[in-house]
């Protein structure tokens, strides 16, 4: 992803990419056929009037962090890996999106 390439370091690429792959095997990819049609549908939600909906991909983020059990700890992720994800999605969605994303993690 050529997204990654911005970041500056070479940790910081495999916890951001980790995070986001994650998010695809366990949520997105069950929504979505591909990550373009995810980021279509946040670019098509920021145009909208209502402010729910154009916090959607973030209401369905938090859903998913608060929801998810660990297939290795068997717990739920911890309040570090929420935010990393959290980070990371962001980052993600303002490189595709080029929009202010009104929500804090």
């Amino acid at each position: 992803m050529a997204w990654l390439s911005t970041l500056s370091n070479d940790g910081t690429h495999g916890t951001y990419g980790s995070c986001l792959f994650n998010y695809w095997l366990n949520s997105l990819s069950k929504e979505y056929p591909t990550l373009w049609d995810w980021i279509v549908a946040v670019k098509a939600e920021r145009k909208s009037d209502d402010n729910m909906t154009r916090k959607g991909w973030a209401l369905r983020l938090i859903s998913y962090l608060n929801s998810y059990i660990s297939p290795v700890t068997h717990r739920p992720v911890s309040t570090d890996y929420k935010n990393m994800t959290g980070t990371t999605v962001k980052g993600f969605l303002k490189a595709h999106v080029l929009d202010e994303l009104d929500c804090r993690f």
